[in-house]
């Protein structure tokens, strides 16, 4: 996800249902499938939902 116009308000972080990882907004990664996608305000939050950081964007180091 290259933009952040279409997440919700507080939302920092995005998790990807069928991978079980979450990254920031910027991530080089390839773009998920929106219906596989969940927002989440921070890491604390996505990783208490079960979901893991993702390596290449290291959203757990984020300020």
């Amino acid at each position: 996800m290259t933009t952040t116009a279409a997440f919700p308000d507080g939302a920092t972080l995005y998790a990807v249902a069928t991978t079980g990882i979450y990254c920031r907004p910027a991530c080089p990664s390839r773009p998920p499938l929106p219906k596989n996608v969940r927002f989440f305000a921070d890491a604390a939050g996505a990783e208490a939902a079960g979901y893991r950081a993702c390596l290449r964007c290291r959203p757990a180091r984020a300020a």
